[in-house]
Parts: structure tokens; C-alpha cells; sequence
């Protein structure tokens, strides 16, 4: 009898140590990430010829540690991924994930993301995905005139794929249609080149932490925040559109909310309001926690 019990200890023992043995893999048999931002990677993937692909997760998501100690430690998709993929790994926590997660919506975990060789989202996967659903994902999205092997070679240096709001530019070729300074002669003509990212009126005023509002986005710079409030103002005229300036995980974050509401089931009526035009709803946040 004790023989048999030790046989069964050992066996648990061994189950509960492969979790763990996993990750003891060599890196290069392992699917591996990178550690640049959204944009840096999405760029490095266009440069590339690859695909892009976004895993959106958190530490209390159960799922995604079942990938990190199955689908994750496949080395035919660790390879696979090392020459056709540049992936990246949000955690829904942070700024970044914040900000991605909320433009992109995403409401369960895990969330992943596929973006085609220029950079347009043609795959979304929710929930648990074993290795063989990647690489069958990757294969079905990825062009068949890319190289595996190789980088695409391009003509012309590839345009940034940030999804940040565009800045503002000045197109020099249309002097026709330049602002003039005196005379017949255009800024261009005259030698004048206009700078900067925007120019904008601007008005404070202290908002009451009262009432309930949309947020529409967390941005890390207030230049971001100040384009995405333009081009909203521009769509819904008349509509009172606020900044909240907070911190998240040691860093100055600039929350764009929509409203003030009387209560909470205002904001959701709007947030009907925002569907029926195609619009992003926001999050429903109460401002009384906001100082």
C-alpha cells in the first residue's frame, strides 16, 4: 500500500513541476515578444514584410498562462513567429494597454490581434488559442507573395504606422491655397515655413466632480489628447468635452471624457446616441472620483 501511494505522489509531483519546466525551455524555442511600444513595432513589421500580432492580457487572466505553458512553448510556432511576425503583449493594466484596449474594445481576455503586412486589422481571436489555431491564423492572413525567409525590400522608406491621431501638416506644393502674408506672395514664396503641431484656442474652466461622463481615451501626451478632442468636437458640436489629468503606474496620463451627465442613465442613452452614428461609446465614469 505504501508503495502504491509513493507512485502516486511522484506522479503528482512530476504534473505539478511541468508548468514549471516549461519555462526552462531554451528562448529560441519559445515564442518571444517584443519589448518596443505599439508603434515602434508595428513599424518594424511594415519595414519587415511581416505580419503584426497584439496579445492583450493581464496576470488574473487564466487563459493566458494556459497559453504561456502550452501554446507559447510550441518551437514550431516560435520559429514560425521568429521569421513571418513581430508580436507584441499588452497587459490590459497598464498605460498602453489601457489606451490599445479601449480602441479596439476589448472585453475579454485573452484578446488577440492579427494585422496584415500593411498594417490593417484582418483578424481578431478571443479566448484560449493553441498553437496549431495561430499558425493556421498566421498562414490564412499572411500574403503569399511575402518571403518567409527574407525582408520585403522596399523603394521607398515605409511610412510610420502609428495609430496615435495624425498631427497636422502643411502640404508645400499648394501654394495656391496657402494663407497669405502680404501682397500676392504666399508664406512658401516668401521663404516662411509654418511649424508646430496645431494651433488651438484655448479655454479653462474647473469642472465639478459631479454627475457621470463618457471616456473616449487615455493618452500619455497632451498633444494626442488635444487632436482626438478636436476631431470629437467636430463631430458632436455642442457637447461639453472634458480633460482629467491623472497618473497611472508612475506616469501623467490625460483622460478625454465626453459630458457631464445628470446620472448614469444619461450617459447610457448617449452611449446609444454614439452607436446609432457609428461611434465609439466610451466607458461610463463617475465623476465624483475624479478630483
Amino acid at each position: 500500500m505504501k508503495r502504491y501511494t509513493l507512485i502516486a505522489l511522484s506522479l503528482l509531483a512530476v504534473f505539478a513541476l511541468l508548468p514549471l519546466l516549461a519555462f526552462f525551455k531554451p528562448e529560441s524555442l519559445k515564442v518571444s515578444f517584443s519589448e518596443m511600444e505599439w508603434a515602434a513595432a508595428k513599424q518594424q513589421a511594415q519595414t519587415e514584410g511581416k505580419l503584426y500580432f497584439v496579445d492583450f492580457d493581464a496576470s488574473y487572466c487564466a487563459a493566458c498562462r494556459n497559453m504561456d505553458i502550452s501554446t507559447y512553448q510550441d518551437s514550431r510556432l516560435a520559429s514560425y513567429m521568429g521569421q513571418n511576425v513581430v508580436g507584441l503583449r499588452l497587459d490590459v493594466q497598464d498605460f498602453d494597454g489601457v489606451m490599445w484596449s479601449q480602441k479596439y474594445e476589448i472585453e475579454a481576455l485573452p484578446t488577440l490581434l492579427i494585422f496584415d503586412e500593411e498594417g490593417k486589422l484582418v483578424k481578431r481571436l478571443v479566448g484560449y488559442q493553441s498553437s496549431a489555431n495561430l499558425l493556421k491564423a498566421f498562414e490564412e492572413v499572411r500574403s503569399p507573395k511575402a518571403s518567409p525567409s527574407a525582408p520585403t525590400t522596399r523603394k521607398q522608406s515605409p511610412q510610420p504606422l502609428s495609430e496615435e491621431p495624425s498631427l497636422p501638416s502643411v502640404n508645400s506644393s499648394k501654394t495656391n491655397t496657402a494663407p497669405q502674408l502680404s501682397g500676392s506672395l504666399s508664406i512658401f514664396e516668401q521663404g516662411i515655413q509654418p511649424t508646430g503641431k496645431g494651433l488651438f484656442e484655448v479655454s479653462l474652466k474647473r469642472q465639478k466632480s459631479e454627475g457621470f461622463a463618457l471616456q473616449m481615451g487615455v493618452y500619455k501626451e497632451v498633444n494626442y489628447w488635444t487632436l482626438e478632442a478636436e476631431a470629437l468636437q467636430k463631430q458632436l458640436p455642442g457637447h461639453k468635452i472634458l480633460m482629467h489629468i491623472d497618473e497611472l503606474r508612475g506616469k501623467t496620463v490625460y483622460q478625454l471624457l465626453l459630458g457631464d451627465f445628470e446620472s448614469q442613465a444619461a450617459a447610457e442613452r448617449f452611449q446609444k446616441v454614439l452607436q446609432q452614428k457609428n461611434m465609439r461609446t466610451g466607458l461610463i465614469k463617475d465623476l465624483r472620483y475624479f478630483k
